[in-house]
């Protein structure tokens, strides 16, 4: 135990010292970072190593961090200069970022330009050939969140109800979103109940009853494969207190029956 504690100590103070000198750098080096200045092979390191020593700082609570360095890498990351599709992270760190709820605006739009990115793709798994080799997936995405532990159902959920509910949404934008949560709850079917109990009921519940896309075919067909993904893997206690749920289901059947009815003219014409 001796033994034990001696280097649970070491590895304390080493991870003190990496934390402290990654945010010294950052603050000596803030002017040039904030001014788009830094080299974007930098900011990728910092992001990634500077959210798993964070982590390492919560789990053991005796590690304190700097407010100003941790804004400093928040407006890096809102502003852009960090890519999330192009960039080399550990799945711990991008957890860690997508628990910050003051980085859930800018992670919204780069979950939305993931979306885009795997419709465009036609579903395939690898969304991004940049500079690096290993890149974020849908699978990252899902795994966050099918865990629960941070923003990813929010975002995915409010993500799609923006869309809805902005004048400027974009149909394709729409499937795009309902392609992806579609995507990973195939792969993490335990993402579904998550999203449930975030309100994904009532995104669709407006999509279907209080939008100009309601009667769009193509979003018709996404929504519909997504409503049977979902109510086939989640949980009946996830659905118990959501009165949408009962209008959307009343609107998948109606709606079904609708389109097969105008699909037989079609044909009989």
């Amino acid at each position: 135990m001796f033994n034990s504690s001696i280097s649970s100590s070491t590895r304390l103070a080493d991870d003190k010292l990496v934390l402290a000198s990654l945010e010294q750098y950052i603050l000596l080096n803030s002017s040039e970072l904030l001014h788009g200045l830094g080299d974007s092979g930098m900011i990728e390191l910092l992001v990634d190593v500077y959210g798993l020593y964070r982590v390492l700082a919560k789990i053991s609570y005796q590690i304190p961090y700097s407010p100003e360095a941790e804004r400093v890498l928040f407006h890096l990351v809102a502003e852009k200069e960090w890519d999330l599709l192009s960039t080399r992270i550990h799945s711990t760190s991008l957890k860690w970022l997508f628990q910050q709820e003051k980085l859930c605006k800018s992670l919204s739009t780069q979950i939305l330009n993931l979306c885009r990115l795997y419709k465009s793709s036609n579903g395939k798994q690898i969304l991004v050939q940049g500079k690096h080799s290993r890149n974020v997936y849908v699978h990252a995405i899902g795994e966050l969140v099918s865990s629960g532990d941070n923003f990813g159902p929010t975002l995915l959920v409010c993500l799609l109800r923006d869309l809805v509910e902005e004048e400027g949404g974009q149909e394709y934008d729409i499937i795009s979103v309902l392609s992806t949560i579609d995507a990973i709850i195939e792969i993490f079917p335990a993402a579904s109940d998550h999203l449930c109990l975030h309100g994904i009921g009532g995104a669709i519940q407006n999509l279907y009853y209080h939008s100009r896309f309601s009667s769009s075919r193509q979003i018709f067909m996404a929504l519909s494969q997504l409503l049977c993904r979902i109510l086939h893997t989640v949980n009946s206690e996830s659905l118990s207190d959501d009165e949408a749920w009962l209008a959307v289901t009343m609107k998948l059947n109606i709606s079904s029956a609708q389109w097969l009815w105008m699909g037989g003219l079609e044909k009989v014409s």
